[in-house]
């Protein structure tokens, strides 16, 4: 803010408080003093404001005026000098006069010159103390001038929070500005900004949507008094750009590009638009996988480049864009061209947390692409060059967190997916952010799937639920998040073993099915959750509920060997409560050539299911050799799981069985001798 804004009430009312008689010396000298200071002469000004002092030492209207001459004077030239010497001639009115409060106001303004002058914090908490006692001196009938204090105050406020970073500072500028607005709703076009600023600001620090509105009235108050200002555009689309992130409301999105393009279209040099354009669209479509918003990101990068093509952050944008980019379409040549531009920049700028960030990403795509853990520990090598920039990067430390749960769910490494959690933590506690919210439950229910420890999949719940309170409308924007807490929920219930879970899980995949049906494979979880309540009640119409969405995801991927061994073993489960033996007959030969299909598929557990179904169907020999083939591709159940199997009931009373098992028990002594 220009510091001139804060004293213009006080300039007006400069000659009605000289008042000097005419015929005085001192008032002649005065006169003098300012002419030279309006005509630049800055000695001969002083010399004569000094003369006019030694004349008459106590007289405070003396050291008012010049101290607003020296004030106007150093914003005009930009000197310090001037500065200092106006806060001296203030200071010493202010004890001649201590009751008069456009002193008090004059001297905050010089106050907050010298505190922009000197980058230093002290000289705006000073400022506070002399606009403080003015609005206390005014009277309160005076409602244009509390109005025109209050203003000031807010404004100071606004400063001291610049350093302090404490958001108490922006809510006292919202209080003051708010107050301000109260007494006269006609304020100054900076007035406005500012009070939107400090809104904006305090918003990002607390999180909460009604001061982002807060701040877009503002801007908009600003923007009706100066409409072709760019600035307040900017402004107002960065705005949107919160609210886009804590809502994710189209709206927000559509809002937030427009105002951007009425920016740049009033400012297209301005490279700070383009820029916080480009970073929006890259996040949007990053965290969306929408290829729409990053070739709209690549086309903004091109246009900032166009005004400078040395600009090295909006190189890495949209270099990182690029890479998302292919990796959404399974282009490995647009990843490959990302990788080969980000290494020419970070040649030429390695001082920048934003742009390792950019870097690790295109590695990051690499990995995902390629299913490769080198490119993953690449990608975590850059960002942490990042984090040795700026510990307060906040992307940088998610991203780390995101590459560990990719390499801990790639290598089934439950270490490597726990490593990840201290990352979340930490991005999470430098911004709130209902993204990196939901990547840490995922985290978390995978870690507990992974250990078969409910404690990971019980703070997995809580946190996905954390996230769907705040974002109301997920089931239409993100059902990604609502299966993968589907399935949490469907893990849970086989520890718990109560209805409530698999009902609420079977309850979510139905709605993901209205939403998206092609979503990751919805028809095999829910069919698999399913028939987990069909198991734990023993109800058939599960069962055959579970079964109608396995035939349609082994429709969808046939050659699925996942899928078409758990359809197989909702097969047997149903035969186990039917009593028509022609029917029973019937799953038995289905489950089989599933077991059969899925064996050849490379899943080695089918084996053992196949030894369990001949033990139902009384194919004793064919049960032990399955048995036995199970071993031999080390695909067998703990010895405890197998003697508690019913499913090898009839086979576990054979002698043929009490052999196999005392040679497998002896040989896994050995092994662990």
């Amino acid at each position: 803010m220009n510091p001139r804004n804060l004293q213009s009430s006080v300039l007006l009312n400069q000659n009605q408080l000289q008042n000097l008689p005419e015929q005085s010396v001192a008032a002649s000298l005065q006169a003098k003093g300012e002419l030279a200071l309006l005509n630049k002469h800055f000695d001969k000004g002083l010399d004569y404001f000094n003369k006019a002092l030694s004349l008459e030492p106590t007289n405070f209207k003396l050291y008012f005026s010049q101290g607003l001459s020296l004030f106007q004077f150093a914003q005009e030239k930009q000197q310090k000098k001037p500065l200092l010497l106006a806060n001296k001639r203030l200071k010493t009115a202010a004890q001649l006069s201590p009751n008069h409060l456009d002193i008090w106001q004059a001297w905050s303004s010089v106050l907050c010159a010298l505190g922009f002058s000197y980058k230093n914090l002290k000289y705006f908490l000073e400022a506070h103390e002399k606009i403080t006692q003015a609005i206390d001196l005014c009277p309160l009938q005076k409602i244009d001038i509390l109005a025109d204090l209050n203003a000031d105050l807010g404004s100071i406020f606004l400063h001291i929070a610049h350093y302090s970073q404490e958001p108490n500072d922006l809510y006292h500028a919202i209080q003051a500005f708010g107050k301000a607005a109260d007494l006269n709703k006609i304020l100054s076009t900076d007035v406005w900004k500012d009070f939107g600023l400090a809104c904006y600001r305090f918003a990002n620090f607390v999180n909460e949507g009604r001061f982002y509105f807060k701040a877009n009235q503002c801007f908009k108050n600003a923007l009706s008094l100066e409409p072709e200002s760019a600035s307040l555009w900017h402004l107002l689309a960065q705005t949107f750009c919160q609210l886009y992130t804590q809502t994710h409301d189209e709206d927000h999105f559509i809002k937030a590009d427009e105002y951007f393009a009425l920016a740049a279209q009033r400012s297209p040099k301005s490279l700070d638009i383009w820029l916080n354009w480009s970073s929006f669209l890259c996040e949007t479509g990053k965290n969306l996988s929408d290829v729409k918003k990053l070739r709209l990101c690549i086309e903004k990068c091109h246009e900032a480049l166009n005004v400078d093509p040395d600009h090295f952050l909006i190189q890495a944008i949209c270099a990182e864009a690029l890479s998302l980019l292919g990796m959404n379409l399974e282009r490995l040549d647009l990843i490959h061209e990302a990788n080969e531009k980000i290494s020419q920049i970070i040649e030429q700028k390695e001082d920048a947390p934003d742009i390792w960030h950019c870097y690790g990403s295109c590695l990051q795509c690499l990995g995902a692409y390629f299913k490769d853990i080198d490119f993953y520990y690449q990608a975590i090598e850059k960002f942490q060059i990042g984090l040795s920039i700026d510990r307060t990067y906040h992307r940088n430390w998610h991203a780390i967190a995101k590459v560990y749960t990719a390499i801990g769910d790639l290598e089934q490494d439950a270490d490597i997916l726990y490593s990840s959690f201290k990352f979340y933590k930490k991005a999470l506690y430098l911004k709130k952010s209902n993204f990196y919210l939901f990547d840490y439950a995922v985290a978390l229910a995978k870690l507990g799937e992974m250990k078969h420890e409910k404690c990971y999949l019980e703070k997995s719940i809580d946190l996905f639920e954390k996230a769907l309170i705040i974002q109301k409308n997920a089931i239409f924007l993100y059902p990604e998040w609502l299966f993968h807490y589907a399935r949490a929920l469907d893990t849970l219930g086989d520890f718990f073993e109560e209805e409530s879970y698999y009902l609420r899980s079977i309850e979510i995949f139905s709605q993901i099915l209205m939403i998206d049906p092609n979503l990751y494979d919805v028809h095999h979880h829910l069919a698999l959750a399913l028939s987990h309540l069909g198991e734990l009640t023993s109800a058939r119409e599960y069962l055959y509920r579970a079964i109608h969405h396995y035939r349609l995801a082994a429709k969808q991927e046939n050659e699925n060997d996942t899928v078409l061994l758990d359809f197989a073993l909702t097969l047997i489960n149903l035969s186990q409560h039917l009593y028509d033996s022609a029917e029973i007959e019937q799953l038995y030969r289905d489950a089989e050539q599933k077991l059969f299909t899925a064996s050849r598929l490379g899943n080695t557990q089918a084996y053992y299911h196949l030894a369990c179904l001949y033990s139902l169907s009384n194919h004793i020999e064919l049960s032990m050799c399955f048995l036995e083939k199970a071993v031999k591709v080390d695909s067998l159940p703990s010895v405890e799981e197998i003697l508690q199997d019913d499913w090898l009931d009839n086979v576990r009373t054979t002698q043929d069985f009490h052999e196999f098992l005392s040679r497998l028990e002896n040989s896994r002594n050995l092994e662990e001798y």
